[in-house]
């Protein structure tokens, strides 16, 4: 059996683990995952030592065995990715990991500063996983987008998770259409691990948007849309926005409504299953976007979505939902 080690972003968790689930059943398949102390990490490991860590030796991640097998899945725990020696730390340890598992395939869906030594020692063997084909506007780190771009002329087999923007992304990054394949995102099945509360509903039509907040988010359009609603005399509406970020427009005109509700905090998969659970619909107002594992999660919780048509959202979910 091949065997293949999967260079995992903790921010990619709940699109990837579908992912993993599928090729164990058909390789020999190795974890390896990130963890950082300036980012909340989502298996819920309270105190988790810093360098190589192995999934088995932390109980709450057994909750997740039925996805990885947890004697083969690895958790690479730094401080931060901002600090140059943090950075090369980390970039040590990774490496470290996939030589002692000695793959025969990379598969890794991150192009961050630290994965440039294993780009650099292994580039022949691995395949990049894009699920962003292009940075979403606003987004001012180009030193990160320079290696991106770096990344997609460096490895020569790529995945993106869209066909709508197959063509487009071959043609901005001068790639040969052989060397770039598609697949669909499919819906997030690691969110069905968390067991929301069943809470009563108050009678009121439940509308959601959550996640990061930035600026392609379109946020603010779809606050101006309540608004609009609620002095039209619909008073049996409550619109929730939730999630962390830099907040770039103003919100207080909305908060003097009573159905408006404003959580301004990181979001853990436990919170984000019981407000999805709870929803009559979820609202993805983008201003441009490649796809959403929003939608992915809503999906996974049988919940309607009304989204922008921008990107590959349209095209994309719905043929994800479809299967």
């Amino acid at each position: 059996m091949k065997k293949v080690a999967f260079v995992s972003e903790m921010a990619l968790l709940e699109p990837n683990l579908s992912i993993v689930k599928r090729l164990n059943t058909t390789y020999d398949l190795y974890y390896v995952t990130d963890c950082r102390q300036d980012i909340p990490n989502k298996f819920g490991i309270k105190n988790i030592r810093r360098g190589i860590n192995r999934a088995i030796d932390y109980e709450e991640m057994t909750k997740f065995s039925s996805f990885f097998n947890l004697q083969k899945t690895y958790l690479i725990y730094s401080l931060t990715n901002k600090n140059f020696f943090n950075a090369i730390k980390k970039a040590y340890d990774v490496v470290r990991v996939v030589r002692k598992i000695s793959p025969s395939v990379i598969l890794t869906d991150t192009t961050a500063p630290y994965t440039v030594l294993l780009f650099l020692f292994y580039y022949h063997k691995i395949v990049l996983l894009v699920h962003d084909p292009f940075p979403h506007s606003g987004y001012k780190k180009k030193w990160l987008i320079l290696f991106r771009y770096l990344a997609f002329k460096l490895i020569r087999n790529k995945v993106i998770f869209n066909t709508k923007q197959y063509e487009a992304f071959i043609r901005n990054y001068k790639l040969s259409p052989q060397d770039v394949f598609c697949s669909n995102l499919s819906t997030f099945e690691f969110m069905k691990v968390y067991r929301p509360c069943n809470k009563k509903k108050d009678g009121k039509f439940k509308i959601l948007f959550w996640g990061i907040i930035s600026q392609y988010k379109g946020i603010e359009y779809l606050c101006s849309a309540f608004e609009e609603i609620v002095k039209q005399g619909y008073q049996d509406i409550e619109l929730t926005i939730a999630g962390s970020g830099e907040l770039y427009f103003d919100i207080d005109p909305y908060l003097k409504y009573s159905n408006f509700k404003f959580i301004h905090k990181f979001l853990t998969n436990e919170e984000i299953a019981d407000y999805v659970f709870n929803t009559d619909i979820v609202v993805c107002p983008y201003v441009d976007a490649t796809q959403s594992g929003v939608i992915m999660t809503a999906f996974a919780y049988c919940k309607p979505v009304i989204a922008t048509n921008v990107g590959a959202v349209s095209y994309t979910h719905l043929r994800a939902h479809e299967t």
